[in-house]
């Protein structure tokens, strides 16, 4: 009989991603929140309502909040469900998401001029899963190929400028 249960270093990532799904849907909620009032609204400079109502908030209509929980949500199903290889592919689709997390954070500081706290903790839930997954990996005896880590990168700016231009 196999062993069904999650290692520990699974249930550390599967907590993360349970974190992110419910800041991503708290984000959601205030995208289309109508009364203004919002948990992380803080002083001026720190404002989820405003990044969340921005133009920023939406690529094709669909706010960036539904995309970072369909992240969480999918490393959740990919560790959850033993998917082989999953921590490889959430180590390289986090990778390359960060990318385009990270130049969100430069829209919040410069553009818009106000920082949406919960947006940065998600930034951080996925750095800590990336360096989980990536331990992991390493442990493993069988690491992501840094050229893949390349890839990942080069993905995640490609898009990421892309998605720049689809924004303005």
């Amino acid at each position: 009989m196999q062993n069904t249960s999650l290692s520990r270093t699974e249930k550390i990532i599967v907590a993360l991603a349970a974190v992110g799904v419910v800041v991503m849907g708290y984000l959601i909620y205030v995208h289309y929140e109508k009364t203004g009032s919002t948990l992380c609204d803080l002083a001026p400079g720190f404002s989820c309502e405003v990044v969340n109502k921005s133009i920023y908030a939406e690529i094709f209509g669909v706010p960036v909040s539904v995309l970072g929980l369909a992240y969480f949500f999918s490393v959740i199903v990919l560790v959850a469900g033993r998917i082989r290889h999953g921590a490889k592919a959430i180590e390289l689709f986090t990778l390359g998401a960060l990318v385009f997390s990270l130049y969100l954070t430069v829209v919040e500081v410069y553009l818009l001029g106000t920082i949406c706290l919960f947006c940065e903790f998600s930034k951080v839930l996925m750095f800590i899963i990336l360096g989980v997954t990536h331990r992991a990996s390493r442990r493993s005896g069988t690491p992501v190929p840094a050229k893949f880590h390349a890839a990942a990168l080069v993905a995640g700016g490609v898009g990421t400028v892309v998605l720049h231009f689809i924004q303005r």
